[in-house]
């Protein structure tokens, strides 16, 4: 929502099992929408419910997919880290989704 020269931002989370022993952190580097001459990047952590702390015990990986948020296609895949410049964002039309996945 923009109102005068400040905006709202809000970030839309997949609700997960509340039983799940571990929850994920994208750790994307910018909130928001990327300005021109920015890049986003993705350095997503797992973390212990019980303890809110990082997990230090699995060698987890991450695994991300970017989609076109309109229709659904899937523009681009990586493994451990993601970089979106604002460049490749404005290529790929603007309106993207980033799923990440983490696995050990």
């Amino acid at each position: 929502k923009l109102t005068g020269t400040s905006a709202d931002v809000k970030k839309v989370v997949s609700v997960s099992d509340t039983h799940d022993p571990y929850y994920l952190l994208d750790g994307c580097s910018t909130a928001g929408e990327v300005k021109n001459g920015e890049t986003a990047v993705f350095s997503p952590q797992v973390f212990v419910r019980q303890t809110n702390q990082p997990d230090t015990v699995n060698d987890w990986k991450y695994q991300f997919t970017v989609t076109d948020s309109v229709s659904g296609d899937v523009l681009l895949t990586a493994n451990t880290t993601l970089s979106l410049s604002y460049q490749q964002i404005r290529g790929y039309g603007g309106k993207i989704r980033v799923q990440t996945r983490a696995y050990y």
